[in-house]
């Protein structure tokens, strides 16, 4: 094996290590988002306060 067969090893290792790095970082990612998942949703009185045009109802 010569300077050409180890420069070849060499490739096939680091694109070897490549591709687990970057399934190890989707698999990551893929985990945190799923996670995260959540819902919000206004009380009567929040969404009311949209609509505020600030007179308290004395002149409408």
């Amino acid at each position: 094996m010569g300077v050409i067969g180890l420069c070849l090893c060499g490739k096939r290792k680091l694109r070897s290590m490549f591709w687990r790095v970057r399934a190890e970082i989707r698999r990551q990612v893929k985990g945190r988002t799923s996670k995260q998942k959540f819902s919000f949703h206004y009380d009567p009185f929040s969404y009311a306060l949209n609509f505020d045009n600030g007179n308290f109802g004395f002149l409408c």
